[in-house]
């Protein structure tokens, strides 16, 4: 019993990333553990980061306009995805794609959170931060929309020369 005193201090005080470097047999405490009980910290911990995460998600999208764009975009190319059949492939380099842009999106975001917290006058640099966070999301934009066109580009030519 004093190994799962040790590792729930362990997991008391340590990141996550700690123990991917434990053998396995210090592990076996922590996890022969029933997932439910609730003396468990390292799943309270995981559980939060994904309410985290969720309330992140709920922030990106009712502070940010682009967003909202995105989910258009995104609900569009799903849409279209089901109606053309596209290949297993295919949707790897959609699903990817996407997956970059709101990434890059909330990335942004974060940062111009940060900069107006630690620069609420303007300063060039805090500017130049925002700007930079603001051309990840458009180059990524740009290139998802380059894997839209070659993926969709020959079922949207079938189409319309049909219908011609």
């Amino acid at each position: 019993m004093a190994a799962v005193g040790e590792i729930r201090k362990l997991d008391e005080h340590c990141s996550s990333s700690f123990f991917f470097a434990l053998p396995a047999a210090t592990l076996a405490p922590v996890v022969n553990r029933p997932l439910w009980q609730e003396d468990c910290p390292l799943i309270r911990r995981r559980i939060a980061a994904f309410v985290d995460a969720g309330r992140g998600v709920v922030t990106l999208m009712k502070t940010q306009v682009h967003a909202w764009v995105h989910l258009v975009a995104t609900l569009g190319v799903f849409a279209g995805g089901l109606w053309f059949g596209v290949t297993a492939g295919q949707w790897c380099a959609l699903v990817l794609s996407m997956g970059l842009v709101w990434s890059a999106e909330a990335l942004n975001t974060a940062i111009e959170f940060v900069v107006d917290l630690v620069s609420p006058e303007h300063h060039d640099l805090a500017g130049k931060a925002k700007d930079a966070a603001a051309a990840a999301v458009l180059l990524a934009s740009v290139a998802a929309a380059v894997v839209g066109v070659i993926v969709f580009g020959p079922h949207l030519t079938r189409l319309l020369t049909v219908e011609s």
